[in-house]
């Protein structure tokens, strides 16, 4: 949508962009925020909703009859976040403290929990303990397009994490349910690690022979996924034999752009 939303002290400022086809904003949209509450992470989500992570995790909503804003959901925090990562359409949200181990992962709490008359939202935490600090976070990004926030939270595709930490490893943690909207929420397992001493293979070696003896300790100090593209897959080669054939028999202005293979 081109929104864009900023950080200053004790207030958050939201800049709506106008829908126009040049980037124009309409003047900016000041939500107050406490005196003792600091925000140093932004996150957008599918739905246009704004996640503010320091002092306390909150998440602003837009209302739906009118142009005002909201916290639809806050929750106060021992320790300020410094390592934050949400998940495709924002349905899960991971959160770190300086040098901390004990990472949280917010999920949607059970819908039955939610009263049906409330506009506000409920988060509900769980801990994924890590064996040293936490370095970074990232969520693994969907095989595919996920329309909703329940669904999102849902599909065990987006409900990989990867956290680095201090140690200099990387820990691939996944979702043991895919009802992650049921009661209780997801549970978390380790499903992978990533050592760069026992992982490193040399260009052009077989995969059985061992791989060389590192002249010093390694350690991790950077991790990222690869985001997927957009290319679509290649066709199959008997539908690519089907189109050709189509396309000897018919005169160009007969085959239609919408065909089905």
């Amino acid at each position: 949508a081109g929104h864009v939303a900023a950080a200053v002290p004790r207030a958050l400022l939201l800049y709506l962009r106008r829908n126009t086809p040049t980037y124009a904003w309409e003047p900016p949209v000041s939500l107050p925020l406490p005196a003792d509450e600091s925000t140093s992470t932004l996150l957008w989500t599918s739905d246009a909703s704004l996640w503010a992570l320091g002092s306390a995790v909150a998440l602003w909503s837009r209302a739906a009859d009118g142009p005002s804003w909201s916290v639809t959901f806050s929750h106060s925090l021992p320790r300020r976040a410094v390592h934050v990562a949400a998940s495709a359409e924002g349905a899960l949200l991971a959160t770190a403290a300086e040098r901390d181990r004990l990472l949280k992962v917010w999920h949607p709490a059970a819908e039955a929990e939610v009263p049906l008359i409330s506009r506000e939202r409920t988060y509900d935490f769980c801990y994924v303990v890590q064996p040293s600090a936490v370095r970074s976070l990232s969520w693994r990004s969907p095989r595919r397009h996920v329309a909703t926030t329940a669904d999102a939270a849902n599909d065990k595709s987006c409900s990989t994490l990867m956290a680095l930490c201090v140690d200099g490893i990387v820990r691939l943690w996944s979702s043991s349910r895919r009802g992650g909207m049921e009661l209780g929420g997801p549970r978390w397992f380790l499903s992978a690690t990533i050592e760069p001493e026992t992982s490193i293979q040399p260009h052009g070696s077989r995969a059985s022979s061992p791989p060389p003896a590192p002249a010093a300790s390694l350690s991790i100090e950077l991790a990222l996924w690869l985001q997927p593209t957009l290319r679509p897959r290649p066709l199959p080669l008997h539908n690519v034999a089907r189109m050709q054939a189509l396309a000897s028999t018919r005169s160009p202005f007969e085959l239609s752009p919408r065909y089905s293979i």
